[in-house]
């Protein structure tokens, strides 16, 4: 894929079909560097393509400004760049980084981190009361309190947040805030042509006030409804007229989470101080609320307190701790093998659980490894998985789930965990040994040339 700098749009081809410009022998990197490959969003302001940086070999994200056909306003070059800048300024795991920033062709972009993972509004099921177990929607919203506390440190308020402009990484399960395209300095104020600054159903009341400005608690507020629709599988307001829902933000009484799910009423009182219709009455800082939630997230932990590790899994020459999670003896003894022979190019201790339950009480600390079933008695996969990425190291951990019944809820489910591979029983012994090598060399416990060696039997 090109850039056509006369006429203003990418071409997929080595030459333009408008103007007939011969790319072949032109050198068509963006600043030099990037390699665009596909689209993969656009915005009211931008498109977003994945590209390859040639010289680090790494996959980047490039966002330009979007063309239209009347000349660019300076005021949205200004935006666009303050939009980069924004991101620049910020230091956190759970917000995209940027690398640069330049024209090309004549059009502004810049390049950030490429987040590979799915976005949380495409893993929520409106048919489902939840998304994920409570325990991890709450260490979901936590972490990303965490980055908007980042972002609310440079002066700049996000005005977007919601599950569209959330990544949840794959592997590591990490959320990743994106999306600044209509972020603002605190203390702004809507101009007065400008009625709605956000997306409605996450929409802070000041957002709609012209008069009002816009603060860290307005993030704070977006925030709240996404925990809420983590939770309950719905956003507090909705309707189908946009004036209402505008005026359900503004006016109407907050819902009460625990009076739609009561097992969720520790919840309750963060989310009434979350979208509280005064900001002054909200959380004062993304910090605070992130402080809340951890202080509730214990209300969610089932099973008895972690136990020192009593496995062997604690031997300090161990290259890799896996456990193994199944309710059937058969199963776990030739999952078992399968790891040991995935890995045996280096050191391996194994450890198996027939419950999650069981595994939670005898792990003090995350494995780097779990490959365990989704339908379990007691807590599920899902939830074991929960619990695990809440323990020390738990954002290193790595997950291979399977599923007799590979529907796809549960599919999602895992997705938010951060697990890429979500199985089918029956397995067999070769493919299950084929996936651990692949999660082996992507997390970079073994090598090319050891993974070679153990598929041949060497």
């Amino acid at each position: 894929m090109k850039w056509c700098g006369d006429c203003q749009f990418f071409v997929e081809s080595d030459v333009c079909e408008s103007c007939g410009r011969d790319y072949t022998d032109t050198a068509t990197l963006v600043d030099g560097r990037y390699r665009l490959q596909s689209k993969i969003g656009e915005g009211g302001m931008g498109e977003v393509y994945s590209a390859l940086d040639v010289t680090l070999d790494r996959r980047a994200a490039i966002k330009f400004l979007r063309i239209q056909a009347t000349p660019l306003g300076l005021d949205k070059v200004r935006q666009f760049r303050r939009e980069a800048s924004a991101i620049a300024a910020i230091r956190s795991d759970f917000v995209a980084h940027i690398y640069s920033f330049g024209v090309f062709e004549r059009r502004p972009f810049f390049a950030m981190e490429y987040v590979e993972g799915s976005s949380l509004s495409s893993l929520m099921n409106p048919a489902k009361a939840q998304l994920v177990p409570p325990l991890r929607s709450l260490a979901l919203a936590r972490d990303v309190a965490i980055g908007l506390g980042a972002v609310h440190a440079t002066g700049m308020v996000h005005c977007d947040v919601k599950p569209s402009n959330i990544v949840i990484e794959v592997g590591t399960g990490r959320p990743v805030l994106v999306d600044f395209g209509i972020a603002m300095l605190a203390g702004s104020r809507l101009d007065d042509d400008i009625s709605i600054n956000g997306t409605p159903s996450y929409m802070a009341p000041e957002q709609a006030i012209p008069e009002h400005p816009i603060v860290a608690a307005t993030d704070v507020y977006a925030l709240g409804c996404t925990l809420f629709e983590m939770l309950t599988g719905r956003v507090p307001y909705s309707s189908p007229s946009l004036g209402l829902l505008v005026l359900a933000h503004v006016n109407a009484p907050i819902p009460s989470i625990a009076a739609i799910a009561p097992e969720l009423a520790p919840v309750e009182p963060i989310i009434m101080r979350a979208l509280a219709k005064d900001p002054n009455q909200r959380f004062p800082t993304a910090l605070s609320l992130a402080h809340a939630i951890d202080s509730v997230m214990p209300e969610f932990v089932r099973g008895v307190e972690p136990q020192p590790n009593i496995t062997k899994s604690t031997a300090t020459s161990v290259g890799l701790r896996a456990l193994v999670i199944d309710d059937e003896p058969m199963i776990s003894r030739l999952t078992a093998r399968a790891v040991e022979t995935a890995f045996r190019s280096i050191d391996v201790i194994v450890d198996v659980a027939s419950s999650g339950d069981e595994a939670l009480e005898r792990w003090q600390s995350a494995p780097d490894l779990v490959v365990l079933d989704l339908h379990m008695p007691g807590l599920d996969g899902t939830e074991t998985l929960a619990h695990f990425r809440e323990r020390k190291r738990g954002a290193q951990l790595r997950a291979i789930a399977w599923t007799a019944r590979p529907v796809p809820e549960a599919v999602r489910r895992f997705k938010a965990l951060g697990v890429e591979t979500v199985l089918q029983k029956p397995l067999t012994f070769q493919r299950l040994v084929s996936e651990l090598r692949e999660v082996g060399l992507r997390s970079g416990w073994i090598l090319p040339e050891s993974a070679a060696a153990s598929a041949t039997g060497e």
